[in-house]
């Protein structure tokens, strides 16, 4: 018998829903981690995506709360992240940007926290907590206090924290054990939306656009490398076509009796010219390649966002149903102001 598609916690898409849509959960995991009380959650993000302008990185977060007038961003971090520092530090760089009220000082930027559940040790040193916080080099008694907050909980060493909450927890994400109470919510919340089959198999359609799009990206970064490698023998190759052309200059000041050798230098240069100009076109044929992979990109990201915005809407079945039919997607991406 087969068995049916299941979305563990740890995926993106499940860790999301189950935090916004049980906001006792999403709570109590922040009072574990942060060690204070939450009376409520006053706004929820669903993967909110900040992105300044258009030709800005963008960043998506998986879950983001509002609580006392200070954002929480919940992150999950399923592979190795080597630049997790840097990333925390764009997150809260993007909070601030979106969220800080226009015209006031820099005293009132709302405070961020970003926490990451992390099933690796990002930073290696074993350590269960990474709490991270600005501080003096030249005096760390000196206060830094901008407001600023990351802690990266690192789940291999879940037997080391002393909140059996937070324990519970990072053991139930690295092994699917329910060790706590906390872990046993979460897990029938997990189980509960895997009853939900048509969410499930939307879900499992929105990860496989991202799959595709991972792919398409990775592809245009080497085509893009490969224009630039292009571009560098294009140079290269100029340089050679002006050296060789100094040398032709040179010969043809000379006496008659080297006429001859400067006729060949310039043959040679001629050839190079030749060169140049079949790697110009090779460079032209890759970027118009690269545009069109940049096309389907852009193509793949409205019908993500579309999958968003019909299962907002409680039309997902539409969505399902335009996957197979072209004119039906297309009439839907029309609707939404989704086609390009």
């Amino acid at each position: 018998m087969q068995h049916a598609t299941r979305i563990e916690f740890t995926n993106h898409l499940m860790f999301n829903a189950v935090l916004t849509e049980n906001e006792d959960l999403c709570i109590r995991l922040i009072e574990a981690v942060l060690g204070r009380d939450v009376q409520s959650v006053e706004y929820l993000e669903d993967e909110a995506v900040i992105q300044p302008t258009v030709d800005a990185r963008g960043a998506r977060l998986d879950v983001l709360a509002l609580i006392d007038g200070e954002y929480v961003d919940i992150e999950m971090q399923v592979g190795l992240e080597p630049d997790i520092a840097r990333r925390c530090r764009f997150y809260h760089s993007a909070i601030a940007t979106r969220y800080a009220p226009k015209g006031l000082g820099y005293k009132d930027i709302p405070r961020s926290y970003v926490i990451f559940i992390c099933l690796t040790d990002p930073l290696g040193a074993g350590l269960v907590r990474y709490e991270l916080a600005t501080s003096c080099i030249n005096d760390p008694s000196v206060r830094v206090s901008d407001g600023a907050t990351t802690i990266i909980l690192n789940a291999q060493a879940w037997r080391l924290e002393r909140n059996p909450e937070v324990s519970g927890l990072l053991e139930y994400a690295l092994t699917g054990n329910v060790g706590c109470n906390l872990a046993k919510d979460i897990a029938g919340a997990v189980d509960s939306k895997n009853l939900d089959r048509r969410w499930v198999r939307a879900s499992m359609g929105v990860m496989s656009y991202e799959h595709e799009l991972i792919v398409l990206n990775r592809e245009l970064e080497e085509k893009r490398a490969a224009v630039e490698a292009a571009k560098a023998e294009i140079v290269a190759a100029q340089a050679e076509v002006e050296a060789a052309q100094a040398e032709v200059e040179a010969k043809q000041a000379e006496v008659a009796a080297v006429q001859a050798e400067a006729e060949a230098a310039q043959a040679e240069v001629e050839a190079k010219q030749a060169e140049v100009e079949a790697k110009q076109a090779e460079a032209e044929a890759m970027r118009a390649e690269a545009e069109a992979a940049q096309a389907e990109i852009v193509a793949k990201q409205a019908i993500q966002e579309l999958s968003k915005r019909l299962y907002a809407a409680g039309r997902i079945d539409e969505y399902i149903a335009a996957l197979d039919d072209p004119q039906l997607m297309d009439a839907l991406l029309t609707e939404f102001g989704l086609k390009g």
